[in-house]
């Protein structure tokens, strides 16, 4: 437990001296609020020059298009012959100085699943 000590009495200036009448404090000049900061400008990206993005651009698509180049000469190059075999007869005969007999034959396979080959969408029927 502890015990609490009695409150003081307060302190009073002594009764011999007259009381003067204090002078108005002078208050500090009031500081001026700052002056209110310009809006924030939105951000802007400042572009490159065009003559390079125009060269990154042109680099790009030259890239894409030896990737598609290149994968084309290999499945139709490369890989074509492996895939499709082919019979071709052609007959040419003349009857007379002024008619020609033509005859063309072509027989052809592939060797590939036809799953691999999608040249058309498969047709569905119109919903009413």
């Amino acid at each position: 437990m502890s015990t609490l000590a009695p409150p003081r009495p307060a302190r009073r200036p002594p009764p011999s001296t007259p009381r003067q009448k204090a002078a108005p404090k002078k208050r500090p000049a009031a500081r001026r609020p700052p002056p209110p900061k310009p809006p924030k400008r939105p951000t802007t990206f400042r572009l490159a020059d065009p003559g390079r993005r125009l060269r990154i651009f042109l680099v790009a698509g030259a890239l894409v298009l030896a990737l598609f180049g290149g994968r084309l000469v290999q499945i139709q190059g490369v890989e074509g012959p492996a895939h499709i075999n082919t019979l071709n007869f052609n007959l040419v005969s003349t009857l007379s100085d002024r008619q020609l007999n033509e005859a063309h034959v072509t027989y052809g396979y592939e060797t590939r699943p036809r799953s691999a080959i999608t040249a058309a969408p498969p047709l569905r029927p119109m919903a009413l």
